[in-house]
């Protein structure tokens, strides 16, 4: 899990704050990541040194470099199975109610490492509408925009496109899969690679960019499953 500037070696195992039967994975500053056949959930940075340093890191020292951008991908939280009865149109089917508190406490987590971000965009459908909704409940961030480019059935090059906001550093984005993977996996190679991750529901996604949202130009430094987030919480 990357917590500080991107280009700073300081960095922090999610082992340092909870413990885990699983590790976290793999450093994740290659572009490519793990191209196998087995999606990864996770993503392991390189262990933290010794000293102070190493056990906390406070939120405000996990900003990034004046020229750098930082794009957060979040997934929306549990939601009901499709039913064309009680929603005929699928876009308005919501998160369950414990799908609501279990990202509540997802929320809590993130807001350990990410307190502020300076634009929040979401999908319009209803389950992302309502995800956006409980990360500025709990963590404070901006009302989410609703952008229609978030919707799962756009071509992932047309969102990218649309993410570009000017003095923006840290922008978030709630979504859906596999849309989200699609995304990921232009902004880290271009061509888009054949990237295999797990997004599950409630996870984040962290991709850095020297500059610019463009495809192939960023690189995939965190990704933190909801079991992780809760438990960080």
């Amino acid at each position: 899990m990357y917590l500080g500037n991107p280009r700073d070696a300081r960095v922090l195992t999610l082992a340092a704050v909870v413990s885990m039967a699983s590790p976290l994975a793999e450093h994740a500053g290659q572009r490519a990541m793990d191209r196998s056949s087995e999606p990864r959930d996770w993503v392991r940075m390189p262990a933290a040194p010794s000293g102070p340093d190493s056990l906390a890191i406070r939120p405000e020292r996990a900003g990034v470099a004046p020229h750098m951008l930082e794009l957060l991908v979040v997934r929306h939280g549990i939601a009901f199975e499709r039913d064309a009865k009680r929603w005929p149109d699928d876009r308005a089917r919501p998160l369950t109610p414990e799908g609501k508190h279990r990202f509540r406490q997802c929320a809590s987590g993130i807001a350990r490492w990410f307190p502020q971000v300076d634009l929040l965009l979401t999908s319009p459908l209803t389950r992302a509408r309502q995800t956006s909704e409980i990360l500025t409940q709990v963590i404070g961030w901006p009302k989410a925009a609703e952008r229609e480019e978030l919707d799962p059935t756009t071509e992932p090059r047309a969102t990218l496109s649309s993410l570009r906001q000017p003095r923006v550093q840290r922008l978030a984005v709630v979504g859906h899969e596999p849309h989200l993977t699609a995304l990921i996996a232009l902004c880290v190679a271009e061509p888009a690679s054949g990237l295999q991750i797990k997004l599950k529901k409630g996870a984040v996604a962290l991709i850095v960019f020297d500059s610019t949202l463009t495809a192939g130009g960023g690189e995939l430094v965190a990704l933190i499953p909801p079991r992780a987030l809760r438990s960080m919480g």
